[in-house]
């Protein structure tokens, strides 16, 4: 019998959710713990899962559910773990939601826990609702980059006539993208720049404002297909910096997976590990940030500087979720 079963909503393509997922369950069967995986796409379906479900423990990601649902899965007294993938800054903006959480904790008491990837932002919702949350870190398992390998790559980079400017997102607001492409701007006569973006859809205004002011600033933007987590994270090698500089981030897996593989990385203070850490205000700022990573001069200590830091993020990130999620299933085993 395995220890946990992960749940979630069927989305239909790669989240970050579903990403996260994907890297805590490698990491936690690499730990030893064994742990099965399932979608949901209906009300009726989640309830299927968890009452059937053979494992004495439930994690279910993402309060993408009815109250009525979670109530019949608490009658099966399994302890339940629910995840929450966004920070307070994105949750206040989520009608309802902040209140819900709250409204459940009181409800089911010792029996559903609630995590957070950010250690502060845990203690400042025990400070509001004290006892019910816990840290469980964004775990991450694709192998990183060896110094020598992240060297080698980088020296075809600077190699290039082109600085190649990963500016991979969601087109949402809170990630901040037309400052960051002003700022690119403002470094366009230091280095002949590549802007590079994920494709969005022709319905999004921010994906249309997007590439109507690369063409009016007259900077060349490459848009790439949607792919695989796995398939992106291969094809990162050819990118020479990532801008990440966004309002608000729960981690920013964009960022890491960038800076795994050697890729300096400027971001904003939601980003604590990145490379850089920039103003999202300003952009000045955000330009003086970039050309410092793509200064040819100090380009490879970046890099190497930049993997350091991606080494221990990962490490103490999946320390910290192989810990929390033990103690977890372990508190269950002793009720």
């Amino acid at each position: 019998m395995t220890d946990l079963l992960i749940i979630t909503r069927e989305v239909g393509y790669d989240s970050g959710v579903i990403v996260s997922i994907r890297h805590l369950a490698a990491v936690l069967e690499q730990a030893g713990i064994s742990v099965r995986t399932c979608r949901f796409s209906t009300e009726e379906e989640l309830w299927e899962l968890a009452r059937e479900a053979p494992e004495a423990c439930l994690n279910i990601h993402v309060p993408s559910f009815k109250d009525e649902t979670l109530a019949q899965i608490m009658t099966l007294g399994k302890p339940v773990l629910l995840s929450i993938h966004s920070t307070l800054c994105n949750l206040q903006t989520e009608a309802g939601l902040l209140e819900r959480i709250f409204r459940m904790g009181r409800l089911y008491g010792g029996q559903l826990l609630f995590s957070c990837p950010s250690g502060p932002e845990t203690e400042a919702m025990n400070a509001l609702h004290s006892g019910q949350f816990i840290h469980l870190p964004n775990a991450f398992s694709y192998p990183l980059l060896t110094e020598a390998e992240a060297r080698e790559r980088a020296a075809q980079r600077l190699a290039e006539r082109s600085r190649r400017v990963g500016m991979f997102s969601a087109y949402r607001p809170f990630k901040n993208l037309p400052v960051q492409l002003a700022a690119a701007g403002l470094c366009a006569g230091d280095f002949p720049l590549e802007l590079h973006f994920s494709h969005g859809t022709e319905q999004n205004p921010l994906y249309r404002a997007m590439r109507e002011l690369s063409e009016a600033a007259c900077l060349p933007a490459v848009f790439h297909e949607q792919m695989s987590n796995g398939d992106f994270y291969a094809s990162l090698d050819g990118i020479s910096v990532l801008l990440q500089v966004s309002l608000s981030e729960t981690l920013s897996y964009v960022a890491l997976e960038h800076m795994a593989r050697g890729i300096p990385v400027v971001g904003s203070a939601s980003i604590p590990f990145a490379t850089w850490q920039a103003d999202y205000s300003d952009v000045q700022d955000i330009a003086d940030k970039l050309r410092l990573a793509l200064a040819a001069d100090t380009y490879q200590e970046n890099v190497s500087r930049t993997l350091a830091r991606a080494r221990q993020v990962v490490t103490a990130n999946n320390q910290g979720a192989v810990a929390r999620i033990r103690e977890f299933i372990g508190g269950a085993y002793d009720r």
